[in-house]
């Protein structure tokens, strides 16, 4: 019976990830990112929101603009999270300074240690989330990115969701570098129009 079930776990991981490879191939936005990601791997990580968290433009903190599902979580749509304290700032470097991702069993025991924990707390601030887990990306050599899922329920996320991202983070990455030098080279186009002009 354990052997099944095993295999059976192995076997749902594998096709989320194949599932969410063969999606991304087709990507060209960030909004479309956390929708394959959420959408995909609904049913094998069970997590509520999925989120990509940036740097705002003064880099003074961060900002959520890619949310799946949207609808559910609207108001947490382009809110600034600031982060301008040492200790604020000294948290955020050890998530991104440890590869691996952060899972966070519980929200709310995790804030009473680490008081912090900006972007959890205003998170919790607006909605019953009580777990998550929070995965540095690598898009480019000088912009911190996060990917953040989060549940409803207390120790939502198990070794296996763990595993199942480290799978796809790679090519996550890889995807964000894409569409990061499609930007870039639409603005360069848009510039040379313009000084041609």
């Amino acid at each position: 019976g354990q052997l099944i079930h095993s295999f059976n776990q192995m076997s749902a991981r594998s096709n989320s990830v194949l599932s969410i490879l063969s999606n991304l191939q087709s990507i060209e936005t960030l909004d479309q990112i956390v929708e394959t990601l959420f959408s995909h791997s609904k049913d094998y990580i069970g997590c509520d929101v999925v989120i990509l968290v940036k740097p705002n433009l003064n880099h003074n903190g961060y900002i959520l603009n890619n949310i799946a599902p949207q609808r559910s979580f609207r108001n947490l749509s382009k809110i600034n999270i600031a982060v301008n304290t040492e200790k604020q700032i000294a948290y955020m470097q050890s998530i991104f300074n440890n590869d691996a991702a952060l899972k966070v069993n519980s929200i709310s025991q995790h804030i009473k240690k680490n008081a912090d924990a900006e972007l959890l707390k205003d998170l919790i601030r607006r909605y019953p989330i009580k777990s998550a887990l929070i995965q540095p990306l690598d898009n480019s050599e000088d912009e911190d990115t996060l990917l953040v899922l989060a549940s409803y329920n207390e120790g939502k996320f198990t070794p296996q969701h763990v595993e199942l991202l480290n799978h796809l983070i790679p090519f996550i990455n890889h995807k964000l570098k894409s569409i990061e030098n499609k930007k870039n080279l639409d603005k360069d186009i848009k510039k040379e129009a313009a000084h041609n002009a």
